[in-house]
């Protein structure tokens, strides 16, 4: 008998036939002597023959001790599951990695995979699956396993409103009168899935622009994130780090005074036919809001095109008005008001390019930069303070 070695292929298989000696004559012919009872089976396994005769002619032998009895051996088949590396979004619930593939399968067999990784924070780092193969004959198939693994990454905030399911940055800013700058005031609250807490902070919030209007853009610049380090690590904000939201900003009311005083050049650049003449540049002050020891001043000064071009230079005095009273004591003042000083609005030096003589409260510039305005300059002397918004006025307006 033959032994035959085949893979398992969900089919019914049988061995081959027999090498059969000792047939005489015509006994040879086709269907005289047939040997049946060949190995046959469709599982992994071995199957020997269990020979018999039949046939017309087949009365007339027997098989010989001496035969040698032959074997179907079906191999196992190999399947192969590869588990697939995931990197999935943070969901704030726990998350199982998925996507495993299996190759080899036949006919209608089937598989199912268990051991999936899991993961709830960014914190847990990669986690990998511990992959089982479950089959209904385990026998006929040599089962190969490469994990898979799964790892969670940050959600990135919104930056303009958010829900439990779709978080993100609620921002809120409020009205204001126009004041002739772009600063804003509110705060960024984020919107985070259920049961997570985080704060956030802007180190600036500014309009588009300074112009009166409603729905105008507000933009929180600067943001970051703290709280508890596990969800901290959860959530990212975007590149650049913002939040939007947007405010009104209504116009001044009256009460204010504007005044167009004539151009104070420099003097080393100084012309007193230039300075005499109504034709020569004008620079517009405009006093929006009058100060007190209860609420800052603000002033608003537009310099012509031609004066805040790269190189040129300005001057111009902030309006007594302002500063009267500055130096009032009361009867338990000791010691008189400290001078008249000048600072960036964020409590900066002024640039080079701009100095403040206290004693008249004159501004003056000098090889202006490029790019130089808008600058916003505080004033303080005594209990008052008044804001400078210095900008760029187009020639004709």
């Amino acid at each position: 008998g033959k032994k035959t070695s085949l893979t398992y292929n969900a089919s019914a298989q049988v061995n081959g036939a027999p090498t059969v000696l000792g047939l005489l004559g015509a006994d040879t012919a086709v269907g005289a002597v047939t040997v049946s009872g060949l190995g046959a089976g469709t599982r992994a396994g071995t199957y020997a023959d269990s020979y018999a005769l039949s046939g017309s002619r087949s009365g007339n032998y027997e098989i010989s001790r001496d035969s040698t009895t032959g074997e179907l051996v079906i191999k196992p088949r190999d399947l192969t599951v590869k588990g697939a590396d995931n990197r999935n979004v943070y969901t704030g619930a726990l998350q199982t990695n998925t996507g495993a593939s299996i190759s080899g399968l036949q006919g209608s067999d089937t598989a199912s995979v268990s051991g999936y990784a899991q993961a709830r924070n960014v914190s847990a780092g990669t986690q990998s699956d511990d992959l089982r193969v479950a089959l209904a004959h385990p026998g006929d198939y040599t089962v190969a396993i490469t994990n898979g693994s799964l790892t969670i990454t940050p959600y990135r905030l919104n930056a303009s409103g958010g829900s439990s399911t779709a978080p993100g940055l609620a921002a809120s800013a409020s009205n204001k009168v126009y004041d002739g700058s772009t600063t804003a005031t509110g705060s960024v609250t984020p919107v985070l899935f259920a049961g997570d807490t985080l704060v956030a902070r802007a180190s600036s919030a500014s309009f588009d622009t300074m112009n009166a209007g409603t729905g105008k853009t507000v933009t929180f610049s600067g943001l970051s994130l703290s709280g508890d380090a596990t969800t901290l690590a959860n959530y990212s904000l975007g590149t650049p780090p913002i939040a939007t939201t947007t405010a009104s900003i209504t116009p001044a009311s009256g009460g204010g005074e504007a005044a167009e005083v004539p151009l104070v050049l420099p003097e080393t650049a100084a012309s007193s036919a230039a300075v005499a003449s109504r034709a020569a540049p004008i620079i517009s002050v405009l006093v929006v809001r009058q100060s007190s020891t209860e609420v800052g001043g603000i002033v608003v000064v537009y310099v012509p095109k031609e004066l805040a071009t790269s190189g040129q230079g300005f001057s111009f005095r902030i309006p007594d008005s302002l500063f009267n009273a500055a130096t009032e004591t009361t009867a338990t003042d000791t010691n008189p008001a400290a001078p008249a000083r000048a600072t960036l609005v964020n409590g900066e030096p002024l640039p080079r390019w701009l100095s403040f003589d206290p004693q008249t409260k004159v501004i003056s510039a000098s090889a202006v930069p490029d790019r130089g305005f808008p600058v916003e300059v505080v004033i303080t002397e005594g209990r008052k303070v008044v804001t400078v918004v210095v900008s760029e006025r187009a020639s004709g307006t």
